[in-house]
């Protein structure tokens, strides 16, 4: 349940030219040249349409386009990537739907699996799947109403400061009855992340009193945790 306005802080806004809204579908243009991604340490190989890719992503449009060796071989190495979550990717690139290889829709996912996939789409500046497991995780987030404390760690060990995947975390912490457990949890110093603290008390000192009562985070835009650039919001 959701109960009153707040139009304080809007979307991330970034300067990108990948789509960060659905709406703007791939050209023809994208579905010609072939590039490929070699993922993880045992170096497995994925094939996908080198304007698809650079389309949703303003990494790989820089790592494919330009005069360095990726560019020129049209083949992007990442071995510190996980191979499942990088099909996830490819899947998503070609149907706009998140869905793992299980054929689990997206608020299906574990919240694991939907965190790693939007740091990963926070990395390599993909803000249209970052949006799409930002929706996930929230219809997630409806059923679920539980998000391991452990997890806001590896979220603040893997994101920059005010990113949209914090905030979320924070507010459904502060909102909708997480606080007591991650009180708890962050009594051990291997699970406490000074930021996260920082975010909280802020967040705790201007909530609303309403919403608390309610377990229920405040009303806001579909786009407030989203990544858009200005100007721009998912339809």
């Amino acid at each position: 349940m959701v109960i009153h306005k707040d139009k304080k802080q809007p979307a991330s806004k970034e300067v990108t030219k990948a789509a960060s809204v659905l709406s703007s579908e791939p050209g023809g243009a994208c579905f010609r040249d072939i590039a490929k991604i070699v993922v993880g340490p045992e170096e497995r190989e994925f094939l996908i349409h080198k304007g698809l890719l650079c389309h949703y992503s303003e990494y790989f449009r820089g790592a494919l386009s330009g005069s360095f060796k990726e560019g020129l071989e049209g083949a992007v190495p990442m071995p510190q990537e996980d191979p499942y979550l990088f099909e996830i990717v490819v899947s998503w690139c070609y149907t706009r739907k998140l869905q793992d290889m299980a054929d689990k829709a997206g608020s299906e996912m574990d919240y694991l699996d939907l965190i790693n996939l939007w740091i990963f789409g926070d990395k390599h500046i993909i803000p249209a799947l970052q949006n799409a497991v930002m929706d996930a995780f929230m219809q997630k987030n409806a059923t679920v109403k539980h998000i391991p404390s452990c997890y806001i760690l590896h979220i603040y060990e893997n994101t920059m400061s005010r990113s949209q995947m914090r905030r979320v975390v924070i507010d459904l912490v502060a909102y909708t009855g997480g606080l007591d457990e991650y009180v708890e949890c962050t009594k051990e110093k291997e699970y406490r992340h000074e930021e996260a603290w920082g975010d909280l008390v802020l967040v705790l000192d201007k909530r609303d009193q309403k919403a608390c009562e309610l377990n229920a985070l405040p009303k806001r835009g579909k786009c407030y945790y989203h990544v858009h650039n200005d100007g721009e919001s998912c339809k």
